[in-house]
């Protein structure tokens, strides 16, 4: 056996015990994993001593061990080239995760014996120790937080996220199978052409609304434990009153985590409007905490308390405890919104063009139980009209900031998430090295046509012409990173459908015309 085949089977062996010491399988189970596992890396075990006792080292994470594996793997097969890392890493830990089936088993069996709370967060555990959350990668995420007028914003920038893709729901499926990235067919898919492998991917069925939905967890991880639920069928996303009721669902077995959705039309939706999806998580984010400025009340709608809220977006929060009446309100809302329009301040529910009628309201829905137990929603009001001056969306990131992110905002955008893409990273530094130079002026900064950084040359001139006039600045990366949350709020303030800078442009009008009373 060669050297390499060698290190190899001690990587196997240690891989079998951190699965074993992780409870991915009983001890009963080891031959048959120790074969697969052969079988996967085309090692003979032949003549080979098998270890009847593990390694004893302590091994938290599986990653350096697979990536050894890989190492190992690819220099002892040298023209081993048909799978990437990601690939084969998948398929090595989809070797040790249980059978879908057993997962399932494991969580309700937690649920009812320790609740649901407990149940998630082993379902968590598992899915970071299976790789399926790639921890590695995200610690690459570059973040940061700043405190604004509107609370504590979060910024990320992230490896993952590319610099603009188009969004719309006349896009055809691009492959039959699996349809798209959250269908419930990519547990166990093998991936091709690019496409992810997922033999460690794993999920639970749950019922909202007596319809099929899947929970797991995101391997982006934009927060603690993000989630993402899917329905089971390949249905377009369409938010209506059953989004919350299945939100009031949803929130009645899961109530440690808020859920959201993004809008379900183009230029103001998410990345998968093809298919029917929310999204959570844990904790407590800056939206979550703004305040209601404009308190309201509705007279057919009595146990249900409303409000416009202090944000750089149009939001209206209603709250209560009667989860009925909450469904109710937030449809009647919902409705309401779809069919406003005030020609004035350029907002229309619906345009023609050649014969064909498009509709442009809609609402991002985020719920939660607030500290007092009642059931919080936050109603983002969103349009996504386009026209000749604005081709990319009226509300929507304008092109003063598409340097910085040309992407729709979602709803962890609007949760006071930036979600930023990750060559940005890059030019940020670079960005910072060129006002590090205190004697820089901006006319001997010399672009080439070709430079990624000539993208934000506008935005290099005025920090230049501001840095240089204070007279004790800060580090330049704290001052370029302020300026970039700025930015960030400003994207959020370019979507807002009431903006505040603009005449007669206010939340109070849609309230007064939903029928709600100021109090």
């Amino acid at each position: 056996m060669s050297s390499y085949s060698d290190r190899l089977y001690f990587e196997l062996e240690r891989l079998l015990y951190f699965g074993l010491r992780n409870q991915f399988f009983e001890m009963e189970d080891i031959d048959y994993i120790r074969n697969t596992l052969a079988d996967i890396l085309h090692l003979e075990l032949d003549n080979l001593q098998i270890n009847c006792e593990f390694p004893e080292e302590s091994c938290e994470r599986a990653t350096a061990i697979l990536e050894n594996m890989y190492y190992y793997h690819c220099k002892r097969e040298l023209n081993y080239t048909l799978e990437t890392k990601d690939t084969f890493i998948s398929k090595l830990m989809g070797t040790l995760v249980p059978r879908p089936s057993e997962v399932i088993r494991r969580f309700w069996d937690t649920a009812s014996m320790k609740g649901t709370e407990d149940a998630t967060y082993e379902f968590y555990l598992a899915s970071l120790l299976s790789n399926y959350i790639r921890i590695e990668q995200i610690r690459d995420y570059e973040s940061w937080t700043y405190e604004t007028d509107y609370g504590e914003i979060k910024i990320t920038i992230n490896p993952s996220v590319s610099e603009y893709r188009e969004n719309t729901r006349d896009l055809k499926c691009f492959r039959e199978y699996p349809k798209c990235y959250i269908c419930k067919e990519n547990v166990g898919y093998s991936g091709d052409n690019g496409y992810p492998a997922r033999h460690n991917h794993r999920i639970i069925p749950i019922l909202l609304n007596q319809e099929p939905f899947y929970f797991q967890f995101s391997p982006q991880h934009y927060f603690s434990e993000h989630f993402v639920i899917f329905h089971r069928d390949h249905i377009p996303m369409e938010i209506s009153g059953d989004t919350f009721k299945e939100f009031m669902d949803f929130l009645a077995l899961f109530p440690h985590y808020f859920i959201g959705a993004n809008a379900d039309l183009p230029i103001v939706g998410g990345s998968i409007l093809e298919h029917y999806h929310f999204q959570g998580g844990k904790g407590t984010f800056a939206l979550n905490k703004a305040q209601v400025i404009d308190e309201y009340t509705h007279p057919d709608y009595p146990c249900t308390t409303a409000g416009i809220v202090k944000w750089p977006m149009s939001v209206i929060r209603i709250e209560g405890m009667d989860r009925e009446e909450l469904v109710d309100l937030a449809s009647w809302v919902l409705d309401k919104w779809r069919t406003f329009q005030d020609a004035k301040v350029g907002i229309f529910s619906s345009t023609s063009t050649e014969g064909k009628t498009g509709f442009h309201n809609t609402i991002s829905p985020v719920a939660r139980v607030g500290d007092n137990g009642k059931i919080v929603i936050d109603l983002i009001l969103r349009n996504n009209r386009t026209d000749n001056n604005h081709p990319h969306g009226i509300f929507h990131t304008q092109p003063r900031q598409h340097h910085i992110k040309k992407n729709v905002l979602g709803v962890i955008d609007a949760l006071g998430i930036a979600v930023l893409p990750g060559k940005l990273k890059q030019d940020i530094d670079r960005i910072i090295d060129i006002l590090t130079v205190r004697s820089c002026q901006f006319e001997d900064i010399e672009f080439n046509s070709s430079e990624d950084l000539l993208i934000h040359a506008q935005w290099i001139e005025e920090l230049i012409t501001k840095y240089k006039n204070i007279p004790c600045p800060a580090k330049p990366e704290v001052y370029v990173k302020q300026e970039l949350c700025h930015k960030f709020i400003q994207m959020l303030c370019d979507s807002n459908v009431f903006r505040f800078d603009q005449e007669n442009r206010t939340p109070q009008q849609f309230m007064t015309h939903a029928g709600f009373q100021h109090l």
